[in-house]
């Protein structure tokens, strides 16, 4: 009824006009008919669509104002969310105050899901909807999701069709947020999934070097050794054969540095222990303080290596008189931090140690003013606790 009281009015006055401009032009420099006509139409085509929206306003102010009202609440809701004032995901609850309708709700379909695969605005899958009270929610001919009405009636679902399309933005928003988000997430566990994954390899290269090459040359280098003293001492042979085993001795250093890049073999007692060895023969004070708290094998690898090589450079660069290492844990993250009152300056950018980092999901930062000293911190999420 509204909008064709609008129209009406609208009409009335662009006649008005229409009639008005005539006459003036005519009473004015007595221009003919047509010419009076032609202007009058003109001005009438600058005036009707402006005058027709204040006029549609202010009738939808008087005649129907509930609708009036609620539509402009969901239009400056929709211009929060554009202006960043407002989450596009209090779309559900704006609905449901400007409706009145505790029970509405607003259900999503992310691209992929199941024909009756749905989440909520937070991304929590939920059951299939009731029948009752839907208006189906599209973008192009596509389904994206359902409002379902927790009280329905025939004037309810007109006035909720009307103001789900003024939302239709923040709907959408919401929905490629979520999507953003499952993408995001597939890609963190896909990274851990990797970062596990070459862990392990590295740790079963560990054993192999370990327990397969290393044997085996120290078997080779014991044989040796015992056809060497068989021979006369200073003998060209024995010279040779010392050498031999001399540089078998090498091999065997070089490969147990190299199965100590991979895993540090302190780890098997856990970070804490790794830690305290790692420190036990510092030349400087060191304040440790290390969270006992179960980790999963690629973390505790990680953390040892951040502190590892934060303490190495502080040693050789620092000229510090005391070094500080905290490993803490605190809500769903653990922070390592490496700090010296030293010289301050950088220390190199550590990339391999970022690169650690990173590939598990954390953050890694360095703050070294001159004079004031160093401090590395990394900062790691750890959601699972080890099932504490």
């Amino acid at each position: 009824m509204g909008e064709t009281l609008a129209w009406l009015l609208t009409t009335l006055v662009s006649a008005g006009v229409f009639a008005a401009v005539v006459f003036g032009l005519g009473a004015a420099v007595g221009a003919s008919g047509a010419v009076g006509g032609g202007g009058a139409a003109f001005a009438v085509a600058l005036l009707v669509l402006p005058l027709h929206r204040r006029v549609q306003a202010a009738v939808g102010r008087v005649v129907d104002r509930e609708r009036y009202v609620h539509a402009a609440r969901i239009q400056q809701f929709v211009r929060d969310v554009r202006d960043g004032t407002a989450a596009p995901e209090d779309v559900e609850t704006v609905l449901r105050d400007t409706l009145d309708d505790p029970g509405l709700t607003l259900w999503l379909k992310l691209p992929g899901s199941t024909a009756d695969g749905y989440v909520d605005p937070s991304g929590t899958a939920v059951a299939a909807p009731p029948d009752g009270g839907r208006i189906p929610l599209r973008s192009g001919p596509a389904e994206v999701g359902l409002v379902v009405l927790g009280r329905t009636s025939a004037r309810r679902q007109r006035r909720a069709r009307e103001l789900v399309a003024l939302a239709a933005l923040p709907i959408e928003v919401s929905r490629l947020r979520l999507e953003l988000r499952a993408a995001l997430e597939d890609a963190r566990t896909s990274r851990a999934r990797l970062v596990q994954a070459a862990t392990e390899e590295r740790r079963r290269l560990e054993r192999d070097l370990h327990d397969g090459a290393q044997q085996q040359i120290v078997a080779a280098g014991m044989r040796l050794r015992s056809v060497q003293r068989r021979l006369e001492s200073g003998s060209p042979e024995h010279r040779e054969l010392d050498a031999a085993v001399e540089a078998l001795e090498a091999s065997i250093a070089e490969l147990r540095s190299l199965a100590h890049g991979l895993r540090p073999s302190r780890l098997d007692d856990g970070l804490p222990a790794a830690l305290a060895s790692l420190v036990a023969d510092s030349p400087v004070p060191v304040r440790l303080s290390v969270a006992d708290v179960p980790l999963p094998e690629v973390l505790a690898t990680t953390l040892y290596f951040v502190v590892a090589e934060a303490y190495a450079n502080a040693l050789k660069h620092a000229a510090a008189g005391e070094l500080t290492v905290e490993v803490a844990h605190t809500g769903d993250a653990l922070t390592v931090l490496v700090a010296d009152d030293g010289v301050g300056g950088a220390h190199g950018p550590m990339t391999s140690v970022r690169d650690r980092v990173t590939s598990v999901g954390g953050e890694f930062a360095i703050e070294s003013p001159d004079g004031v000293g160093t401090t590395v911190k990394a900062v790691i999420p750890h959601a699972d606790r080890g099932g504490r």
